[in-house]
């Protein structure tokens, strides 16, 4: 037995997915990555004792995050998941402006 399905897409959708396909999203992961960095050097967003964590505070690639060799045991041993809240903090952002990206790009 044979079945056979066509499915036909409209033109408004196919042209959407191409544009969609295009879209650059590293304006939107830059614009993330600053806002987090700065969130990190603000007061009160790394932990402080000397400084040396929070001046370690930075940007490689497509990553934010700290070079101190002691960050990850304030994050995690002393639990004070500073970079974990900076992270929470970011996610309603970052969708927010992915979805604006989104509606830019398929002309909504």
């Amino acid at each position: 037995m044979e079945i056979n399905i066509t499915v036909d897409i409209p033109d408004k959708l196919t042209d959407a997915m191409d544009r969609l396909a295009e879209m650059d999203l590293q304006p939107v992961i830059d614009r993330s990555l600053v806002q987090m960095l700065n969130r990190a050097r603000a007061p009160g967003g790394t932990p402080v004792r000397t400084g040396q964590l929070r001046d370690s505070s930075g940007i490689a690639g497509d990553e934010m995050g700290y070079s101190k060799e002691y960050a990850r045991k304030v994050e995690y041993d002393y639990e004070r998941h500073y970079l974990q809240k900076n992270v929470e903090a970011q996610a309603p952002l970052l969708k927010k402006d992915t979805e604006e990206l989104i509606k830019k790009t398929i002309g909504e």
